[in-house]
């Protein structure tokens, strides 16, 4: 009877697992974070061969670099923000 009760509880509480909205995003993140471990052994395994490494189509151009070319996005959506400010006060 207890076996019973044991395997309809677990049953119950997998069911309201699954129905609710955490569970999916939980998995993916967990899924993210071992992918993402798997590539950073990968990477230093050393088996990935220097063809794929220095491949034109992957970015290689060191921190800074990599700083420059993801800081101009926000450097542009700093001047819209600022223009549509100074149009918004010649406008009142």
């Amino acid at each position: 009877m207890i076996g019973i009760l044991l395997h309809a509880r677990i049953r119950k509480l997998l069911s309201d697992m699954g129905e609710t909205f955490w569970l999916l995003p939980a998995a993916i993140v967990a899924l993210a974070i071992v992918i993402a471990l798997g590539l950073v052994s990968l990477d230093k395994s050393g088996l990935v061969p220097d063809l794929m490494v220095n491949s034109p189509w992957l970015y290689s151009g060191g921190a800074t670099g990599a700083r420059t070319l993801l800081g101009e996005p926000a450097q542009q959506a700093r001047r819209r923000r600022r223009v549509s400010c100074r149009a918004k006060r010649l406008d009142q």
